[in-house]
């Protein structure tokens, strides 16, 4: 076998047996956590939340916005009684909300 097409196989072959992973994954559980402790005063943070908007239920939110405006909306509340969990949240963490949030979407 050509040393070039002998490289080519066993790189497609480390490639597939790596799985794929999002760069901005969260972790369900933990944003379920970060949710209970921090957002259920305002918030009903469970699937089964009625489609209310003020202030929306998380399984509002899962139906009605993107991934991508769940973060803004984390990162740059548009609600001044909503706190601004970026200035005190790792991006990790935030993450993980998003990801929880967004699994609520029936």
């Amino acid at each position: 076998m050509a040393p070039v097409r002998h490289s080519a196989l066993l790189t497609v072959g480390l490639l597939v047996g790596i799985p794929a992973h999002h760069a901005e994954a969260g972790d369900i559980e933990m944003g379920r956590s970060i949710a209970e402790e921090y957002c259920v005063q305002c918030h009903s943070i469970g699937a089964d939340g009625k489609l209310k908007m003020d202030p929306p239920s998380f399984a509002a939110i899962a139906k009605f916005r993107s991934q991508q405006q769940i973060k803004q909306l984390i990162e740059s509340p548009r609600h001044q009684d909503m706190p601004r969990y970026s200035d005190y949240m790792i991006s990790g963490n935030i993450d993980d909300m998003v990801e929880y949030i967004v699994s609520l979407e029936n």
